[in-house]
């Protein structure tokens, strides 16, 4: 049975219903007696004229069926695409033949004409990677001892290294199927060839009577199967930085690997948990020492910008 994603659907509905509103507009007017073959130097003419008047309109299709072809992000992603206005960052909600709209996060629907996805900047897909690696800035305050502060920064972060080593039952389903097609199949077509040229290097008795096509194709075939094989990501665990001092303190930042498609949680969450870490341990930050200098009428240096 022929699975079709949402993605390709939803074009395909799209391709359909336009093609099919041409068919009928052609039998209708079949229907009143007007004939498009006796037609046809008007037909061209007019044609060439809608050309040139919805050139845009063209160039919007050519890019609705490249984002179909090369897909560089489906509907449900978390994308950055360029829009009129600088940049829309939301949900893909519809990808259709001559726009794509998009679903920010305070529910605001965009819709960005397919040209203008690929003439005015980049395409940054957010789901695009398994894991994506959380960011966040600490600045403690100049007072602070710097291995008690890195001690309790790494003791809050350590406990969500799972989050970069387990996968979601959608990533090991996604993993299965792909074992089970493309990659499967070249596992399946290496191990025969490699069964078969290999069988042929001994004669009976032991006697090497391999050529140099064999053994060649011996080596290419083994070297598709490993690089057929899942490449397992390599480790990312949670770390703690050092990036300066400044004229009130240390600044620091915290490295959590996340699901991709949980890194706003993930980000509330781990943020929370290290400021209560802090607090915790009495480790002051640079914004509590200046607001504590602020009600002693203490001005200290601007250290945010």
């Amino acid at each position: 049975m022929l699975k079709i994603d949402r993605t390709t659907s939803l074009f395909l509905q799209g391709l359909i219903k336009w093609t099919s509103l041409a068919f009928i507009a052609s039998l209708i007017l079949k229907l009143f007696g007007i004939h498009l073959a006796g037609m046809d130097g008007l037909l061209a003419s007019v044609g060439i004229a809608l050309g040139l008047a919805s050139q845009r309109v063209l160039q919007n299709l050519a890019a609705g069926i490249t984002l179909l072809l090369f897909r560089p992000f489906k509907v449900g992603d978390k994308v950055v695409l360029p829009s009129g206005k600088g940049h829309a960052e939301g949900y893909v909600k519809d990808i259709l033949l001559f726009e794509t709209r998009v679903l920010t996060a305070d529910k605001r629907l965009i819709s960005i004409p397919n040209a203008a996805i690929y003439a005015d900047g980049h395409i940054e897909n957010l789901y695009g990677n398994r894991v994506r690696r959380v960011e966040i800035l600490v600045q403690t305050a100049g007072m602070t001892n710097v291995t008690d502060a890195r001690r309790v920064l790494e003791e809050a972060i350590l406990p969500y290294a799972y989050l970069a080593e387990d996968r979601s039952e959608e990533d090991k389903s996604a993993e299965r199927e792909q074992s089970k097609g493309l990659a499967g199949s070249i596992v399946r077509r290496s191990k025969e060839k490699i069964k078969k040229h290999l069988s042929g290097l001994h004669m009976p008795g032991g006697v090497l009577r391999a050529e140099v096509p064999d053994i060649i194709v011996a080596m290419t075939s083994f070297y598709m199967m490993q690089r057929a094989k899942p490449q397992a990501d390599p480790p990312n665990p949670p770390r703690v930085v050092m990036i300066g001092m400044s004229q009130v303190g240390t600044n620091w930042l915290c490295f959590v690997w996340v699901p991709c498609r949980e890194y706003d949680k993930w980000k509330l969450t781990v943020t929370e948990v290290i400021a209560k870490a802090l607090q915790a341990n009495k480790i002051r930050t640079v914004a509590q020492m200046v607001d504590q200098a602020a009600m002693n009428g203490v001005v200290l240096p601007n250290v945010f910008e």
